[in-house]
Formats: structure tokens, sequence, C-alpha cells
């Protein structure tokens, strides 16, 4: 264990993920992002492991949860600047899923600015449901026939339908194919 035990700190990340698929930041204190466990020892990882998943779940269910609202539209390029960081915005682009899916609630899709998929996307966190801004479960084994993304005006398209997202915008936890992503997403056809 020369490099210590990082499986708490990566359970931390995924939940805190998770959390931001289903809850806003909004108000929420800083400490929401996931927490540096160090080296521990195994009687002290004991104690902290369950402490530390019991005050991201608190943090996480205080949260508040805005609804899904329009946002200004910016250019695809400038949506991952530093300055939007938090801030709704909104952006055309053709949505596509991802090469895996390890979620049970929400997927994080990818929006891309070309109809060819080609250039780096952009995340878009979408719980799965079949209300206005959810996108259909999809099956353990998947293909672009699979995506079904419900509109705000009730519609409902799929790959290679051009969308305009509007969502708060965030950096990933980690390291991921998009630089950014947008959380609570307010999804309709780009007109």
């Amino acid at each position: 264990m020369g490099g210590g035990w990082r499986f708490p700190e990566q359970v931390l990340n995924r939940a805190t993920r998770i959390a931001r698929g289903f809850r806003g930041t909004r108000g929420c204190p800083q400490s929401a992002s996931p927490l540096h466990l160090g080296s521990p020892s195994a009687a002290s990882l004991m104690l902290r492991l369950p402490l530390s998943l019991a005050a991201l779940v608190l943090i996480a269910s205080g949260c508040s949860e805005e609804p899904p609202t329009p946002a200004t539209e910016q250019p695809f390029a400038s949506i991952c600047n530093e300055a939007n960081e938090g801030q709704r915005v909104a952006v055309r682009g053709w949505l596509r899923l991802p090469d895996e899916n390890s979620g049970d609630y929400s997927i994080v899709l990818r929006l891309y600015q070309a109809p060819d998929f080609s250039g780096q996307p952009i995340g878009v966190t979408m719980r799965f449901g079949e209300e206005p801004h959810h996108l259909d479960m999809v099956p353990m084994s998947y293909s672009d026939a699979d995506l079904r993304v419900h509109l705000a005006d009730g519609s409902v398209v799929g790959t290679g339908t051009p969308v305009r997202i509007s969502g708060r915008m965030y950096e990933p936890v980690v390291p991921q194919d998009f630089a950014c992503a947008l959380e609570i997403p307010y999804a309709e056809a780009a007109g």
C-alpha cells in the first residue's frame, strides 16, 4: 500500500458525481466536493469511511434543486470558459450516448458542435425518465439508436437531431473526454 489506499476517495468522487446528477448545487456549501482521506490506518478507515459517506449524503440531500430553465445561448467554443462555472448557459449541438454507462439514475451524454460528432464534446448530465428534460432508460448494451431525449414541448428526439441544451456549467471531478458539462438540463429543439 505504498501510494496510500485510494478506494474511499474513488467512492466519494463517484458519489459526488451521482449526487450532482440528482441535485443542483445552489446553496450548497463548498464542502460538497470529494473529501481527501490521505493514507489512513485500517482502524481509522473503518470509522472515517461511514462518517464521510454519511456527511456526503446529508450535504447532497440538503441542496435544493432548481427547475430546468432556458438560458442565454453562447457559442459552443465559449461554454467551458471559467467565467461560466456555476452559471446557466445554453448551447446548440447534437447529442450522443457515451461509450459506457455506469449510472442507474442518470447518464452524462455528449453534446457535439457538429452532426458528425467530431471535436471535443460538452457533457450533459441527464436523468433517466419519461418527463421533459429526461432520457429514456438505455439497455445495458446500447447503440446510438437507443438515445431518446424528452424535450420541453413533450416531443422525443434521438441521435442526429439538433438540440438546444441549457444547463448550469460545471467542470468534471475527474478527467473526462469533455472539458465541462451542463447539469439540470433544459432540452429543446434547435430552431
